[in-house]
């Protein structure tokens, strides 16, 4: 057990969300790494947090770390199996890297959690493009675009 949560257990827990709030505002000020320092933080603090995994995936991602975000993709989906969103920046971060059969199966289970989530399908839509699958993808985004017609212009 950590010191901090064995001297004070609440104090821990109520300090992850705070450091979540922190590591958010770095996230889209563009401070990446201040952001994975937060999110760490709130990680250590709080272990069972799985949008703590999935931020932190997030800035890595944009700092272009893919591997990193990855991992911390698998360890939120690992923690919440049904959060659709993990599965969909994990696929986002495949496809980062041209790794194409994972983004369109990671993209796949996170219309399986959510069949509503528009990304997804967009995602996928590219991604199978990219194989040369021209007929499945323009299908996927033609679905992203009915659900949230702002991809129309994308």
């Amino acid at each position: 057990m950590r010191i901090l949560e064995r001297l004070w257990p609440s104090r821990a827990k109520a300090s992850a969300p705070k450091s979540m709030t922190r590591g958010r505002a770095c996230l889209e000020s563009g401070d990446y790494g201040s952001a994975i320092a937060w999110f760490s933080t709130a990680i250590w603090l709080d272990p069972t947090n799985a949008v703590a995994y999935r931020q932190r995936g997030s800035a890595y991602e944009e700092a272009g770390d893919y591997d990193r975000a990855i991992g911390d993709y698998t360890d939120a989906i690992r923690r919440a199996p049904h959060d659709a969103d993990a599965y969909l920046q994990r696929g986002d971060a495949y496809f980062a890297q041209d790794d194409f059969d994972r983004a369109i199966a990671d993209c796949g289970e996170a219309i399986a959690h959510d069949p509503t989530l528009a990304l997804a399908y967009y995602y996928r839509g590219l991604a199978y493009q990219e194989q040369g699958h021209t007929v499945r993808g323009k299908a996927d985004q033609e679905r992203a675009a009915k659900l949230d017609p702002a991809l129309r212009r994308l």
